[in-house]
């Protein structure tokens, strides 16, 4: 299939598809497209590659993105990450506090609670979850798997070299420029330069486009205790080193753009 985007949940994926989405539908490109030959992003939710749908509301889909892991059958694959401190909070706040977990919510414990509980499920030998456990919502508080979360989805391990990320991803962002992520992705996957996205024209602009889920986004204001960091660092060794990893392959999957279209993209 043509374009695959990984949605790593409580990472930015959410956002980035409602900017992409809003992107495509106020393009001129897209304005003055023939509605049969118009195409949009589709979101599959947790769905496999099986069961992607080929249109929605009427347009065809070429971009699907899916709480799926990496797919080397797509032939352009986008994704994007956050900083793993505070999406490991995201992932907890999210299952404690917000309307789509509002049934499981009584499960969730303290955070100290559900922090400990896996950590000691690494020092006793527990691997990363498998998508149909990820699904599920791991018991016993279902919730998230905060172990390397992010490194699963990516299919990323410590031994992977930056070259070989560079090369999986056309676009691998990351919430630490989120606006520069969604453009960079938007500009490989339509072709299209989207003013607001150019910080050397007059018309660009900034906007919020973060998804609500109905919970304060804590993941990167709560205030956490020196053991808190020190036990979500533990259980994220790896993402850590994919994190740092990114930062530098998205600031050379960046700069080609910008040297290739001669524009500079807003942060």
């Amino acid at each position: 299939f043509s374009h695959f985007f990984v949605h790593i949940p409580k990472a930015g994926g959410g956002g980035t598809f409602k900017a992409l989405t809003n992107l495509l539908f106020t393009s001129n490109e897209f304005q003055t497209t023939e509605k049969q030959n118009r195409y949009r992003p589709c979101d599959e939710g947790p769905n496999e590659f099986k069961s992607f749908k080929s249109s929605a509301k009427g347009l065809r889909c070429n971009l699907w993105m899916s709480e799926q892991p990496y797919d080397s059958r797509a032939n352009h694959v986008y994704t994007v990450m956050r900083n793993p401190v505070e999406h490991v909070l995201s992932m907890y706040f999210h299952c404690k506090e917000s309307r789509d977990h509002k049934k499981q919510a009584h499960f969730m414990p303290s955070l100290d609670d559900w922090l400990d509980h896996h950590v000691e499920r690494l020092e006793f030998g527990a691997q990363q979850s498998t998508i149909s456990r990820q699904r599920r919502k791991l018991r016993p508080f279902f919730c998230y798997d905060p172990i390397n979360f992010q490194s699963f989805f990516t299919r990323f391990n410590s031994a992977m070299p930056e070259e070989e990320l560079y090369n999986k991803y056309d676009v691998i962002g990351h919430m630490d420029s989120f606006s520069k992520s969604h453009c960079a992705i938007f500009i490989r996957y339509t072709g299209y330069v989207p003013p607001r996205c150019v910080c050397n024209d007059a018309s660009a602009t900034s906007r919020k486009l973060l998804v609500d889920h109905g919970v304060v986004h804590h993941g990167a204001t709560f205030n956490t205790t020196n053991e808190q960091v020190a036990k979500i660092m533990k259980l994220t060794a790896i993402d850590q080193i994919l994190y740092e990893r990114v930062r530098k392959v998205f600031s050379k999957q960046v700069k080609d753009i910008e040297e290739e279209l001669g524009i500079t993209l807003c942060d």
